[in-house]
C-alpha cells in the first residue's frame, strides 16, 4: 500500500496521502484552467494569472477540508484525479488540432479521453461522466458558434462522435434507463423514494452552491440525515423556489453560451459542468442524500469565470482585482486551517456536530460513543434516549443504546421492547 505496509496503522499516513493527492489535483486543474483559458483566446501570461486563480481559489476552499481529511473519500479524490488530467490532455489536445497540429491535437485528446475515463471509473464510479464533461467544453468553449465542422472537417465530426458523443449517450441511456425508479413509489431501502428524492436534492444543491460562494467558519460534518424530506414541489415551499432556481441557472448557462466575453461565456461552462458533475449522484438514483464530497469534481471550474473577470479588469490603471484575489485566497486559506484544526480534535468534532444537527440520529450517536468511551455513560445515556425517542426505528441508535445499557447493567423497559421486535 502506498500509506502503510502494516495494520492497524495510524490515520496521519492516510490523511497526508489525501493532502497529497488534493495538491497534485490543485496542479492538474491549474494545466486545465490554463488550457481553457487559452481557448477562450487569452493571451499566455494572462491564461497563467487565470489558472493561478482559479486552481488557487478551489484548492484553498475549505468545503474540502473534510473530503480531504475523511479518508474513505480517497476515492472520489483518485476520481476527480484521473478526470481532470484527462479533461486537461483533451483541451491541450484540441488547442493542438486548431493550431493546425492535427495528429498531435488527436493522439492527445483520444488518450486524455479513452485511458483518463477508465481510471477514473476504476477509482469511483463518477469518473464516467468525464466524456459528458469534455462535451460540456466542447460546447461552451471550441464549438459555441457550433462551426466545428467547418474548422475542422468531417474527420473531426467522426472523432467527437466516438470518443465523446457515444459514451456520453451511453451515460445518459443509462440513467434514462433508472427513470421508471422515479414513478415506482418504492424507498429502496431508503427513508424516502427516487421522486422525493429528486425534489429534496434540488434544495440540497443550493444548499451547496451557498456552502461555495459562501463558506462559513464550521462546516456541516458527515451527519446529514435530519435533512427534510421533499414530498411535492410544494412541501417545503422552498422546493419550488429551488426548482426554479435551477432552471433559471440552466437558462443563464444558455445564455451565456452565445456572449463573446470570455468571462461571461465561462459561467455558462461553470454552471453546465457543476450540473453535469451531479447527474448521478445529486438526482434520482437511491443512494444517501447529502455528501459534501460530491462536489469535488463538479465544482472544479466553478471559479475559473471569476479568476478570468478578475485577470481581465486588471491593468495598470486599475489594481483592485489583485487586492479582491489576495482577499478571497486569504479569506479561503483561513477558513481551511480553522476546518482543519478542529478535524484534528475529534471530541470538539463531535460536539459541534451534534450541535449542528440536534436533529441527526448519527451525531448524536456519534457524540454518544465519545461519552461512552471516557466513562460518562449518563450523558451517553441521555443523548441516545433522546435520539431513541425521536427515531425508535433507527438501529444504530438502537444498537448504541443497548451498549451503554449494558455497560451501566440497566436498560429503560422501552429498549428491551424495541430489541425484542
Amino acid at each position: 500500500m502506498i500509506d502503510t505496509r502494516v495494520w492497524p496503522a495510524p490515520p496521519e499516513v492516510f490523511k497526508q496521502t489525501n493532502v497529497l493527492i488534493h495538491l497534485i489535483n490543485g496542479m492538474l486543474l491549474a494545466g486545465l484552467s490554463h488550457a481553457l483559458a487559452r481557448g477562450f483566446g487569452l493571451a499566455p501570461k494572462r491564461a497563467a494569472w487565470v489558472a493561478v486563480l482559479a486552481a488557487g481559489f478551489w484548492l484553498l476552499h475549505p468545503f474540502w477540508v473534510g473530503t480531504t481529511l475523511y479518508i474513505i473519500q480517497r476515492m472520489a479524490m483518485l476520481a476527480a484525479l484521473f478526470v481532470f488530467a484527462g479533461l486537461w490532455a483533451y483541451v491541450h489536445g484540441r488547442l493542438q488540432l486548431a493550431a493546425g497540429r492535427t495528429v498531435s491535437g488527436y493522439v492527445w485528446m483520444s488518450t486524455g479521453l479513452g485511458l483518463g475515463t477508465l481510471l477514473a471509473v476504476l477509482s469511483k464510479e463518477n469518473g464516467a461522466l468525464l466524456p459528458l464533461l469534455a462535451w460540456v467544453i466542447e460546447a461552451f468553449v471550441f464549438d459555441a458558434d457550433n462551426r466545428a465542422l467547418d474548422r475542422h472537417g468531417q474527420r473531426f465530426i467522426w472523432w467527437r462522435r466516438v470518443f465523446i458523443v457515444l459514451p456520453g449517450a451511453v451515460l445518459l441511456a443509462y440513467l434514462a434507463y433508472q427513470l421508471p425508479l422515479l414513478f415506482s413509489g418504492q424507498t429502496y431501502g431508503r427513508d424516502f423514494t427516487p421522486w422525493a428524492r429528486l425534489l429534496t436534492e434540488t434544495r440540497i444543491v443550493w444548499g451547496y452552491l451557498g456552502d461555495l460562494w459562501l463558506p462559513s467558519l464550521h462546516d456541516g460534518g458527515l451527519f446529514n440525515d435530519d435533512i427534510r424530506i421533499s414530498t411535492s414541489v410544494f412541501t417545503p415551499l422552498s422546493t419550488l423556489f429551488a426548482t426554479l432556481g435551477i432552471f433559471g441557472l440552466i437558462a443563464l448557462a444558455a445564455l451565456s453560451r452565445l456572449s463573446k466575453t470570455p468571462w461571461l461565456r465561462a459561467v455558462g461552462l461553470a454552471i453546465a459542468f457543476y450540473f453535469v458533475g451531479q447527474l448521478l449522484e445529486s438526482t434520482w438514483l437511491p443512494l444517501e442524500l447529502m455528501f459534501e464530497h460530491r462536489n469535488y469534481l463538479p465544482a472544479g471550474l466553478m471559479f475559473l469565470p471569476l479568476a478570468l473577470f478578475l485577470v481581465q479588469k486588471t491593468d495598470v490603471h486599475h489594481r483592485w482585482p489583485v487586492w479582491v484575489a489576495v482577499a478571497i485566497l486569504s479569506v479561503f486559506a483561513l477558513l481551511s486551517l480553522k476546518r482543519a484544526d478542529v478535524w484534528g480534535k475529534p471530541f470538539a468534532q463531535a460536539l459541534s456536530w451534534a450541535s449542528q444537527h440536534p436533529d441527526s440520529a448519527r451525531a448524536q450517536s456519534y457524540l454518544a460513543n465519545f461519552w461512552e468511551q471516557t466513562g460518562n455513560y449518563s450523558e451517553a445515556e441521555r443523548l441516545l434516549d433522546r435520539a431513541f425517542a425521536e427515531h425508535p426505528d433507527d438501529l444504530l441508535v438502537l444498537a448504541n443504546r443497548a451498549f451503554v445499557a449494558c455497560d451501566m447493567n440497566s436498560a429503560p423497559a422501552g429498549l428491551q421492547s424495541a430489541l425484542r421486535n
